[in-house]
This record gives C-alpha cells, structure tokens and sequence, in this order.
C-alpha cells in the first residue's frame, strides 16, 4: 500500500513538472510568435520597420547599464533611437532558387551614415538568403527601402564614403577568394528598387585576399582600415590599405600571396609562427600593398577612428 502511494506521488510530481515545463513552452512559444513575422505581414520585398520592443522598455534597459563617466551617463539618457528594420521580419532573394524569400532570423552587423540616411547590414541566421542592407531617413529615422546583395556574407562590416558618395561593406567568401569589399554609388542606391527589379543590387566587389573574413572596415587618411578577423588568436589583425586615386584598394588576389609566401619560404626555416607572420606583414608594407599591421584583440567587431587619428 506504501509503495503504492509512493509511486503515486512520483506520477504526480512528474505531472505538473511536465505541465510547468509545457505551460512555460507555451508561453514562450507565443511570446517569440508576437515577435516575429509571416511572409503574410511584410510588404514584399521590404522590411518589417516595426521595433521588437517599445522605445520606453529599451531606453530602461540602456539606463540599466552602470555607467562611470558623465559623458556616458549623459549619451545613455538623451541618445535617440533608431529602430532597426527587419528584425521582425524582411523580404530577400534566395540565394539557391534566385527567387524571393522571405526570413525572420536577421541579425544585425554593422552601422553606418551618409549626409541624408543611415545604413544598417543583416545577415540571414538561417543562411539561406542573401544578406541585406536597410536604408533609414536620417532627418525622420523612418525605413526607406532594402538593398538586396549579391551573397550570403555576413557584412561584419560597413562604411559611407562621402567624398565619394558611395557605400562599402565586406564581401567575405571565406571557401573560395577569401575576404573582399563591394561598393556602390549613391546614384545607384538611389536608383535601386527591390520591387521593380526583383534583382540584387548592382555592386563591384574587391577581392582582399589578406584574410579569409573580415569583422569591421573604415576608411582614414585615404586609407581602407579593416579587421581581420580569425578563430585562431594569431590571425586576428587591424590592417591599413593603400587607397588609390579613385578612393579604393588594389585588389590583392590568392595567385598574388602565394607568389610572396614563395619568396618568403627560404627564411621561414627555424622561425616560429609569430616572427613568420611579422615578416610577412613586413613585407607586404615595404611592397606597399600594406601601410601598417597591428595585432587585434578578441571579439573586435567594430572600428571608428577619429578625424585626428
């Protein structure tokens, strides 16, 4: 009869832990439902420009981070808000069927602003549709329009030149040429629209074979300024890019590093991996492919650099 009340209670308390589980699932299940978006929600071939949460809650949330310096304090209190487009949802092309697609697991990479509009890169968490760029009014911060790209690449970075009125971003194809920028110009932004072309936007891609990937770009001193980003600690760099004439680096291809590796070969024997790496960055400056190298730091994925340096 013990024994019989005993599994009883077993039953019991395993019952309404499943049910707390299956209640708390459920809920949480309808939470993430309000939060994303149906293909059936968003206009097609634009981005949802709705927030994930209301503008009071995330303003205590940035209250919320301790904050030591008055200065920050001061830009955590008064800061404006742009919403990011697409979160809940935004419309691309797959990157197999080349037909529209539609995702609700965008994640935000980087963040950049022309004299009228700020720039914002998606990447698809799902890997199945080409990544995104939404463009937002500055003067009213309301969403404008989608650029569709050419791949799936992540665009850790983004960058506006405005001397000469053109975007850029990382174009990383870490399986086949390695890392690279695309850039297009504001006439052409301007141009562009996803719905009457149903088309990637037309851009032209540089090929930057320094690295496989890369986290954050910026342009400095008629330089391009990019992370070089890597699993392994050694490979994680800041570089500085010759920019010519036209405001862009020389492309550096495969076919061009390992005819300098070659040349390097012969007084690698007895060196260890970091004084390899040193004396190929060495080289790479006094060939001026390169003006300067400078180890990077772990999880780097944004740059700024002042105007005085």
């Amino acid at each position: 009869m013990l024994k019989k009340w005993v599994w009883v209670t077993v039953l019991s308390v395993i019952g309404i832990v499943a049910l707390g589980f299956g209640g708390w699932a459920l809920i949480d299940h309808h939470q993430y439902s309000q939060l994303v978006d149906q293909p059936s929600d968003v206009k097609k071939w634009e981005a949802d420009p709705r927030p994930l949460q209301s503008k009071s809650a995330a303003i205590k949330q940035i209250k919320a981070i301790g904050q030591s310096d008055p200065l920050e304090k001061r830009a955590a209190t008064d800061a404006k808000l742009v919403v990011i487009p697409g979160l809940r949802g935004a419309w691309s092309i797959n990157a197999k069927t080349k037909k529209a697609g539609f995702g609700n697991n965008w994640v935000p990479q980087g963040v950049t602003q022309s004299k009228d509009a700020i720039y914002m890169s998606l990447y698809d968490g799902n890997h199945k549709l080409n990544s995104i760029i939404v463009q937002v009014n500055k003067h009213n911060a309301k969403y404008n329009k989608t650029l569709i790209l050419r791949s799936k690449s992540h665009v850790g970075g983004i960058t506006y030149d405005i001397d000469h009125q053109r975007l850029l971003w990382s174009d990383d194809a870490a399986q086949t040429t390695g890392a690279g920028i695309s850039y297009v110009s504001q006439r052409e932004i301007d141009a562009y629209s996803a719905k009457a072309t149903q088309q990637p936007i037309k851009s032209t891609r540089i090929e930057l074979h320094l690295a496989r990937r890369t986290s954050a770009i910026a342009l400095y001193n008629n330089q391009l300024v990019f992370v070089k980003y890597g699993q392994n600690k050694k490979n994680r760099s800041i570089l500085a890019l010759p920019l010519n004439a036209n405001g862009l680096p020389a492309p550096i291809t495969m076919k061009q590093m390992k005819a300098w590796a070659l040349e390097l070969a012969p007084k690698f024997a007895g060196k260890t991996l970091d004084q390899e790496v040193n004396m190929v960055f060495k080289s790479l400056i006094q060939k001026k492919v390169i003006n300067s190298y400078n180890n990077g730091w772990d999880r780097l994925q944004g740059i700024a650099i002042a105007k005085s340096g």
